[in-house]
């Protein structure tokens, strides 16, 4: 029996966080609306505040120079999108990109 890991089929890829372009796109919903239907979408600094970590760390992890998302964070990231009226879900902080056939070689 060969374990999971070190079968030869399996593809390679990575995890990425988007949640800039998911705040990014919100921004965008919520300005293409008439101004008494608009919610207000928080700023990095209120996200990073509500969830106990410096701003500068967030749009770290959020630009990709800090590569490793803590999921105790990220729950907190959804949380605080929650309590601001907004329905995040898992997918609208990280996503799975796999590698092309020609990387996992």
């Amino acid at each position: 029996m060969t374990s999971r890991r070190s079968s030869p089929q399996r593809k390679a890829g990575s995890m990425n966080v988007v949640f800039r372009d998911y705040l990014d796109q919100l921004q965008k919903n919520e300005q293409s609306k008439l101004p008494g239907e608009r919610r207000y979408v928080p700023t990095l600094r209120e996200i990073a505040k509500e969830i106990g970590i410096n701003e500068v760390t967030l749009s770290k992890l959020l630009s990709g120079k800090i590569r490793s998302l803590n999921l105790d964070t990220g729950g907190k990231i959804i949380q605080t999108m929650h309590r601001f009226g907004f329905d995040m879900a898992e997918t609208d902080l990280i996503v799975f990109t796999p590698n092309s056939p020609d990387e996992s070689k």
